[in-house]
């Protein structure tokens, strides 16, 4: 990932607010269990945009299918808030 930037956010940041400028980026860093359906979608509002969006498996050493891992999402705002 390369575009990642800006403030952490995680599942404890639950109802936090932020404030950012035209431009500036931030992180949204969640745990998913893509075997177990346990998935995010992410529904921006107006005025932000996302630059990069990557899951990374779990560290796996005995090779498992199913292991969980952390969805990122790079979003940028395009408008001031």
């Amino acid at each position: 990932m390369q575009n990642k930037k800006g403030q952490v956010i995680t599942e404890t940041d639950s109802e936090k607010n932020i404030s950012l400028k035209k431009g500036e980026n931030f992180t949204v860093s969640l745990r998913e269990d893509p075997s177990a359906v346990y998935l995010w979608e992410l529904n921006l509002s107006n005025g932000l945009s996302i630059l990069d969006d990557e899951y990374i498996e779990g560290l796996n050493p005995e090779h498992l299918t199913g292991v969980p891992g952390t969805h990122l999402w790079v979003i940028e705002t395009t408008n001031e808030k």
